[in-house]
């Protein structure tokens, strides 16, 4: 038996958690001389934003479910043997307090992606050449040019190609989860027809969702695509699986008996295919896409600028450091000018 007062606690967990992290995304978003100190001063140590949008990428898929399940208070099996807990056994003030904080969380939810798009949007410099971009910030961060790669927080998600389906992948990313965890939410009675309209919706979202990252392809790795790919087929496998299952498909199958030992049987083929995936990467030695070769090849006979870019950087280090400016500086930032215009 399932006990009420657990669920409630769950939900009210998982909702404080949500907005706690809601709360630091607000104040980093909206306190400017923080976000400035967190972007260009302190960042010797690590960059604040960079672990923000990588907890908030780990934790939202976990944090939503773990809220939104509990909440929804629609448990069934068709085994009548299986007793579920009633939501409204304390009263239709609990039941629907319940519901509040899962919807809550997802406006939590909508707020972070909003987030997401506000910070890719005003940073990218275009949609349509974003990964060209990237590509020569690597390489003046790989030569000491630049910092930006310490201090700049939109560059946590430069490993996507460039067009609109692949630059907000994230986001896209986020809403199918956010669609696929709500559709089990939004359930009327919980029974038989219930679920299998539930895992239609599920089945069809998921293949639509495995159409589009196979067409996009969205990170710049060909492993990290592959990986991807391969792990959506599966994820579509089983939900075409479960789909058959509610429907009530009467292959012998489909029996709890084998179907369970299928289900195991695919979870463990995936994990075969990762394996094959780590071998493929160490067999072939598989880079990130911009190696030495790529950066030395887009650098060929520009060593001369390169110099004069790291000279001038370091002396405005230098001057920085000493809070003079002097004659002698003030010749040698002409010099630097000179070089720099030639």
């Amino acid at each position: 038996m399932q006990d009420l007062k657990l669920i409630q606690y769950v939900v009210a967990a998982a909702f404080l958690a949500n907005l706690l992290l809601t709360i630091i995304g607000l104040v980093l978003t909206c306190k400017k001389t923080l976000r400035y100190r967190l972007e260009f001063m302190y960042t010797s140590g690590c960059n604040v934003y960079r672990l923000y949008f990588w907890w908030m990428e780990i934790v939202f898929v976990p944090l939503l479910f773990n809220m939104s399940y509990p909440a929804t208070c629609k448990f069934w099996s068709e085994r009548d043997a299986i007793t579920f807990v009633d939501c409204h056994e304390d009263g239709q003030i609990y039941y629907w307090v319940l519901k509040g904080l899962m919807c809550g969380g997802y406006l939590m939810a909508g707020l972070y992606n909003i987030q997401l798009f506000s910070y890719i949007f005003r940073n990218k410099i275009s949609t349509e050449f974003h990964e060209h971009a990237v590509q020569k910030k690597e390489v003046e961060y790989s030569y000491g040019i630049n910092r930006i790669w310490s201090t700049e927080k939109f560059f946590t998600f430069s490993s996507f190609k460039s067009g609109v389906g692949s630059i907000y992948h994230r986001i896209i990313f986020n809403l199918f989860a956010m669609l696929f965890i709500g559709i089990h939410a939004i359930q009327k009675k919980a029974d038989l027809d219930d679920m299998k309209l539930t895992i239609s919706f599920h089945t069809l979202i998921v293949f639509v969702f495995t159409i589009h990252v196979i067409m996009t392809r969205p990170y710049r790795s060909f492993s990290t695509n592959l990986l991807y790919i391969l792990c959506l087929i599966a994820f579509t496998t089983m939900t075409i699986m479960m789909y058959m299952k509610v429907q009530g498909y009467k292959q012998s199958v489909f029996i709890d008996k084998y179907f369970f030992l299928l289900t195991i049987f695919l979870s463990g083929f995936l994990w075969f295919l990762v394996v094959c995936w780590i071998l493929f990467i160490l067999i072939t030695r598989h880079k990130w896409i911009l190696d030495k070769e790529t950066v030395m090849e887009l650098t060929e006979g520009q060593d001369l600028a390169i110099y004069y870019i790291k000279d001038a950087r370091q002396f405005i280090v230098t001057l920085l450091a000493k809070k003079k400016y002097t004659e002698k500086d003030s010749i040698r930032m002409e010099q630097l000018i000179e070089n720099l215009t030639m």
